[in-house]
Parts: structure tokens; sequence; C-alpha cells
């Protein structure tokens, strides 16, 4: 789900909470205010009615000019009048109407003098009870015909207001709030998914697009200042990513460029060479090609190398590695690193020392004749792989000793086979037809010297580490 519709559930969410809690606070608070207010206006009616008909029965013990007070009384009041007698005013003056007790509240009232008020939904009804003082005695006789006493029950006046106005009114009050409020909090909610479109929904999808614009190699960005530090802080961290890559991607196309450019002067150097290698198909100029390119950005540490280079008087190392051929490029890089700095010399140095180191082992330990190879690839493999674990085969082993200055280095491969006729070899190379030896024309190719003993179990290779091209190497 989108950012903006998240946002817009959010706020809708929050926006109905609010109004209901708020529609039910008000609708709370305004229910009792009504109520309050109908009993304060129910107890002052009250209060002059029952003071309006205590009057009257003090003046005259008519009942219709009781009757009339209490017409008068009611005009233009909402509310219902009954009169309750007891006993002995019953006995005393009759029963006028249903002037008896119908519920317990009124028979409570009527016996202990109490005031009773219930509040119902539609109504409110207030239980007055007259009672006695030293006047009455003259009128009011009791159940005994004796003059009654202070303090007896007479009757009661109850009094029911009808308030289903004042609860239409508050209803209506409270459908004109809610509305209102709803219309208000919908505004505000308008106002403010606005205010989060413009301040957060809109920064964040200028910021998520120069983002996913760094997958395509897009990094000039464009964004402004925000407002929002929050949202500022994301941008300034997109900004210095985006130069951060660009910076990358600038550094990687220079890579790129220059190692180009090297393997198109390693290709133009083996295509002037192939004639001398004897190489004429493709495939096989391929081989070489890929050889002489094969370049982990070294750029850095050859620099180093060649700063340190300048400082070097004289290197020596020797070296004793049994007949394994899973050895040969492992230390064919080894010694090329150690000795040159320039990147190209090091190729060249690594494929003429393979080509020495696979000789020894193979040629000369394990005694696997080259032309093998050519004629049967399978039996030539599995011959090597048998001989690795055959005596006398297995345990010769193959001696490197090296020697480098500032202007030279010098490898000496001797290994402990039987030796061959090197003259002869060299000579059948010179035959581009043949299918195979062509490993001492790339090395004679690629050393600036190339030398063997005479039994043909040693040889010399010779690197120019200052002159720019050492190649063409002259065999001894």
């Amino acid at each position: 789900m989108k950012l903006q519709w998240k946002l817009a559930l959010i706020v809708a969410f929050s926006t109905v909470i609010s109004i209901v809690t708020v529609t039910y606070i008000v609708r709370f608070g305004l229910v009792a205010n009504y109520k309050e207010e109908a009993k304060k206006d129910a107890h002052q009616k009250a209060l002059l009615i029952r003071h309006g008909l205590l009057s009257v029965m003090m003046e005259t013990n008519d009942y219709k000019k009781i009757e009339q007070a209490i017409q008068n009384l009611s005009h233009d009041q909402n509310f219902k009048l009954k009169m309750i007698r007891s006993e002995h005013v019953i006995k005393q003056h009759g029963m006028r109407r249903n002037e008896t007790p119908e519920d317990e509240h009124e028979k409570l009232a009527l016996k202990n003098g109490a005031v009773v008020e219930l509040f119902t939904e539609d109504s409110y009804k207030i239980i007055y009870p007259f009672i006695t003082d030293e006047r009455c005695g003259a009128c009011h006789v009791g159940l005994d015909d004796k003059p009654i006493p202070a303090g007896v029950v007479n009757g009661l006046a109850t009094l029911t207001f009808d308030q289903t106005p004042a609860k239409a009114r508050t209803s209506n009050l409270i459908h004109q709030i809610t509305v209102s409020l709803v219309i208000v909090m919908t505004i505000v909610g308008f106002v403010l998914l606005a205010m989060a479109h413009k301040t957060v929904i809109k920064p964040i999808k200028a910021i998520a697009k120069t983002i996913i614009g760094f997958t395509e190699d897009e990094f000039d960005v464009n964004l402004p200042e925000y407002n929002t530090t929050e949202i500022n802080i994301m941008a300034d961290e997109v900004r210095r990513t985006a130069n951060k890559l660009s910076e990358m991607k600038t550094q990687r196309e220079n890579e790129i460029n220059l190692e180009r450019s090297r393997s198109e002067e390693i290709k133009k150097f083996v295509l002037s060479k192939a004639g001398e290698l004897g190489l004429s198909g493709d495939v096989e100029l391929s081989q070489v090609i890929t050889k002489l390119s094969r370049v982990v950005d070294e750029s850095d540490r050859a620099s180093q190398m060649a700063r340190s280079r300048e400082f070097v008087l004289q290197e020596e190392s020797r070296l004793e590695i049994p007949s394994d051929t899973s050895l040969i490029t492992s230390i064919s890089v080894y010694l090329a690193f150690v000795t040159a700095s320039d990147i190209f010399k090091r190729r060249s140095m690594e494929l003429v020392l393979e080509e020495a180191l696979s000789n020894a082992i193979i040629h000369g330990n394990l005694d696997v004749p080259s032309d093998l190879k050519e004629r049967d690839f399978d039996s030539f493999n599995d011959l090597i792989a048998a001989r690795c674990l055959q005596e006398p085969y297995a345990s010769r082993k193959v001696r490197i000793s090296h020697s480098a200055n500032r202007n030279s280095a010098v490898f000496v491969i001797t290994d402990e086979g039987g030796g061959f006729d090197w003259r002869r070899r060299i000579a059948q190379d010179c035959d581009t037809d043949a299918g195979h030896g062509r490993g001492l024309l790339l090395m004679q190719a690629l050393a600036s010297e190339l030398s063997f003993n005479e039994k043909g179990d040693e040889v010399t290779l010779t690197f120019d580490l200052e002159t720019p091209e050492p190649y063409g190497a002259k065999t001894a």
C-alpha cells in the first residue's frame, strides 16, 4: 500500500474516533445538563404549586376553588397534578375523585411524609406531602374525630412534568453539534492530508524516485531544502550517497577504459607476435590474449611496488616444489608479483613461468611425452594423474632459484627428469604445422633471454625490467 493511502487511512480513522469520542462526551454532557436543568425547573414549579395550593386550602375548604387554583397554576405549564388524600381527610371530607395512592412511592410518601423524586426518559415526577402544623387542627380532624395534631400527613401532591420537549431540544442540539463536528473534522482531516502530502509524502516520493534512479546510474540529484528536519536529513544523506556513487561510477569507467586500453595493447602485441608463436587460429589467439589479460585491479599495488623497487639492490629466493600441476599457476603468479611492478611485464612473466614449470613437471619429472596431448588428450591427462602417484615420478622435485635487482630478473628452473634435446625441439618448433611444442616459441617471444643446460633438465629465463618491451629472447 502506498504511503499516501496509509496516511489517508490513519487520518480517516483518527477523524472517526475523534468524532465518536467528542459526540459521546457532548451527548453525555448535554443530557446530564438538561436533566439537571429539568430538575431545577420542576422543583421551582413544584414549590410554587405547593405553596399556591396551601394558600388556597388555608383560606377555604371549597374544592371548586382549589380545583380552579390548580387549573390556574397549570395554565401554560407542562405538568400534570394529582391530589391524594389521607384516610382521615377522606373520612372527614369524602372522596372527590381518584385520590388514593397508586404505587409504592406514593404510599411511602403518604406514610412517612418524605419528598420523592422520580426521573424517567420522558418525565420527572415529584411527590410532595402536605404535613399539618398547628393551624391545620382548626379544619381537619383525625380518625378519632379529634383535631389533627401537627406533623401528620394530610395528603400528597403528585406533579408529573413532561420532559419530551426538553429531550427533543437536547437531541436536536446534539444532532446539530454532531453534524458541525463531522464537517469541521472532515475539513481538518483534508487540511492535515494536504499538509502531510506537501511536507512528507511529496518529499519522500521525490527521495524514493532519486534512490530508484541510482539503479540506472542516474546520480544527478535535484532535491530542494525541506522545512522538516528529518526529511532534510534524509535528503542530505541521499545527496551524499549520490555524490559517492557518481565518484565510484567515474572511477569504474576510468578503470574500464584503462583495462580496455591495456587489453587492446595486449591484443596488438599478441597479433604482432602471432607469426613467431605459430598462432594462426582465432581460438589459439584468444587463449593467449585471455591469459595476458587476466587482471584483478592491481594498479595501486603496482604503483607502490614500482616505488619500492627503486631501492632494491638484490633479491634472491629458492623454492622446491613437488610434481603437482595444481601449483604451476600459484608459483608463477607469486614469482612474477614479487619481481615485476609493471602489470604488463608481470603478466608476460607469469605466462613464461607457467610454461617453464609445466615443462619441468609434466615433461621432465613425470616424463609425459608432449605429442601425446595432440594424439589423445584424455590419455594425456590420465597419464599425468597416474604418474603423480607412481614412483619414481611422484617423489621428484622441481627447484627454482630466483634473483632480481632494479634492472633484471633471472629464474633458473631445474627438474629431476631425464632431460631433452632442446636444440632439436626448437628446430622442430619452427615447423608451424606441428601440433605441439609451441611453448618454447612463447617463452622465446616473451623472455629477454632463454637458455638450457646441456642435458636439458634446467632452463634459465632472464627478464629485462627496465626496457618497455623485453621480448624476443636469444636462445643459448
